[in-house]
């Protein structure tokens, strides 16, 4: 009886130590914020991010209707932006009353010039503003 109780006790230790507040992810945080465009918020399309220092560190979100995004497994230090609204296109089957083309080039980090440090406390309510030229 006493080492069925050991064996409990013990499993009862490793459950609730895994089961701490912990990140998993110790490099990543979260990111929230909106993108804008020509002054208004963009309704349709989706927003990358892709770490400086390694490319296999990558995060995404759709933006919601209101041009906001949450990001909850944002790399942490320099991350290049994209932001592409083309698989939201009525082309691809997108809805046309939220669509609108941005210029090509956000749609790849080589081109967006969009980058941002993002600290170890993450950031919130980061409001990206998109060109036309």
């Amino acid at each position: 009886m006493k080492s069925i109780l050991s064996f409990l006790l013990l499993c009862s230790l490793i459950f609730f130590t895994g089961c701490t507040k912990e990140k998993t992810h110790p490099n990543r945080v979260s990111m929230t914020g909106k993108v804008m465009f020509q002054n208004v918020p963009l309704a349709a399309g989706m927003i990358s991010l892709v770490s400086a220092e390694n490319a296999l560190q990558q995060a995404s979100a759709i933006l919601r209707p209101d041009g906001t995004f949450t990001i909850m497994d944002a790399p942490k230090g320099k991350v290049l932006i994209t932001v592409d609204t083309t698989t939201f296109s009525p082309d691809s089957g997108g809805n046309a009353e939220t669509y609108r083309k941005i210029p090509a080039r956000y749609a790849s980090s080589d081109t967006s010039g969009l980058e941002i440090t993002i600290p170890d406390s993450g950031i919130q309510d980061y409001v990206i503003t998109l060109e036309e030229k």
